[in-house]
């Protein structure tokens, strides 16, 4: 899982670098879709891997501070 976090992040990053030079108004609909769609995989992966952590974490009685 941290593999798979590592490498859905890389990808939404590359995507928003690709995009960041002049702003986002300057991007095809395309181009902007493929990074929406690489940040979202980003997201879901990140919520699997702060599960996975937080699972740990409860099982060694360690008490797990949110910054809600």
């Amino acid at each position: 899982s941290i593999q798979n976090t590592i490498k859905e992040t890389s990808e939404a990053i590359a995507q928003l670098v690709e995009l960041a030079p002049g702003g986002l108004g300057d991007d095809s609909d395309a181009a902007l879709l493929r990074a929406r769609q690489e940040l979202d995989e980003a997201v879901v992966a990140l919520q699997i891997g702060l599960g996975q952590l937080d699972d740990e974490l409860r099982i060694r009685d360690v008490e797990i501070v949110s910054p809600d």
